[in-house]
C-alpha cells in the first residue's frame, strides 16, 4: 500500500479498533486475541499489553489526557486501565476497598469512550442498549434504551451533550447525554449501520452501512451519500477540518471522500484483510517523528 509509514504487528489475532493518544505519541489497538497493545506512534515499537478480559475486545479509547484508556469487550464488561503500568485502574464504591474498575453488562459491549471532561464512560451493548458511567465511583448513570437491535457504537458530541447510537435496526438515534431523552432518529438504509459520528463543529452526521457512507444534516436531511467500496463499510472519521471523510471497508480498503462534492478523492488499499476502523491523527507527520 503507497504511504505506509508503520505497521504494528504482534497481536494473535484480528485487531478490531485503534485509538490515537490525544498528544499524538501512541496508538491503542484491540483485537481478538483479549488484549489491547500500547505502541509508539513514532517507531511502531511494543509498549504495553493489557491483560484481563475473557473475549475479543471491540473498541479502545484515550482519555481526554491520555493517562487513562477504555476497552469494551465480547466478555460483556468495560474496563478502564492506567496508561503507563498496563494495570486496572482503581476506583471507591462507598467505604469498600479500592477495587479495579470493572462496568458490567447484560451482552457483549461493542464500543466504550471517555467523556472529553473524563469523568463520563459511555458505553454501546449487543442487548440493544447504551450506557453512562460515572468514572469516579463505577456507578451506572442510566441507560439509553429504544433500539430493537444490538448497538454498535456510541460517540458523544464535542461538548459532551448529545450522543449518537447507531444500530443494527438500521438506524442512528440522537440522545441527550444528560437526562437520556430521544431528541431525533436518523433512519439509514435497510441494513444494518455499523459505525456513526459527529463532524468536528457538530453541522454533520456521518453513518456507515452497507455498500455506502451517508451524511445528514444536524436537523436529520440526507445531504450526501458516498458510494464506491465493494465490501461492508465498518467505520467513517471526519478530518479536523470537516473537508474530508474517510472510510474502512470490507473490501481490505480505505477511502478519502471531499464532504462538499461526494466525490472520491483517493484510495489506498493492498495490505488489508478487511478494514474495521479508520481514524485520523490529531497532528500533523504522525508517523514521520524525528
Amino acid at each position: 500500500m503507497e504511504d505506509c509509514y508503520l505497521t504494528f504487528d504482534g497481536h494473535d489475532a484480528r485487531l478490531r479498533h485503534a485509538a490515537v493518544s490525544p498528544n499524538g505519541q501512541f496508538v491503542l489497538t484491540a483485537s481478538d486475541d483479549s488484549t489491547a497493545r500500547l505502541w509508539d506512534a513514532c517507531t511502531g515499537s511494543f509498549l504495553q499489553r493489557f491483560s484481563g478480559h475473557t473475549g475479543r475486545v471491540y473498541s479502545v479509547a484515550f482519555s481526554a489526557n491520555g493517562s487513562l484508556a477504555v476497552t469494551a469487550s465480547d466478555d460483556q464488561t468495560v474496563r478502564i486501565w492506567s496508561v503507563d503500568s498496563g494495570s486496572s485502574f482503581l476506583h471507591r464504591r462507598g467505604v469498600n476497598a479500592a477495587q479495579a474498575w470493572i462496568a458490567r453488562h447484560n451482552a457483549g459491549v461493542k464500543t466504550a469512550i471517555f467523556s472529553s471532561c473524563g469523568l463520563i464512560v459511555l458505553s454501546a451493548c449487543s442487548d440493544g442498549s447504551a450506557s453512562l458511567w460515572d468514572v469516579e465511583s463505577g456507578e451506572k448513570q442510566r441507560s439509553l434504551i429504544g433500539h430493537a437491535g444490538p448497538v454498535n457504537s456510541a460517540v458523544f458530541s464535542l461538548d459532551d451533550v448529545l450522543v449518537l447510537t447507531p444500530s443494527d435496526d438500521c438506524s442512528v438515534r440522537l440522545w441527550n447525554a444528560h437526562d437520556g431523552a430521544l431528541m431525533r432518529i436518523f433512519q439509514g438504509p435497510e441494513q444494518p449501520v455499523t459505525s456513526a459520528v459527529f463532524s468536528p463543529g457538530g453541522e454533520l452526521v456521518l453513518m456507515t452501512s452497507g455498500l455506502k457512507a451517508v451524511l445528514f444534516s444536524a436537523s436529520g436531511e440526507c445531504v450526501g451519500i458516498l458510494l464506491g467500496h465493494e465490501g461492508c463499510v465498518r467505520s467513517g472519521a471526519f478530518s479536523a477540518d470537516r473537508n474530508v471523510v474517510a472510510t474502512a471497508s470490507d473490501d481490505c480498503s480505505v477511502r478519502l471522500w471531499s464532504t462538499e462534492g461526494g466525490e472520491c478523492l483517493r484510495t489506498m488499499a493492498g495490505r488489508y484483510k478487511g478494514a474495521s476502523s479508520v481514524v485520523f491523527c490529531p497532528f500533523p507527520g504522525f508517523g514521520r517523528c524525528e
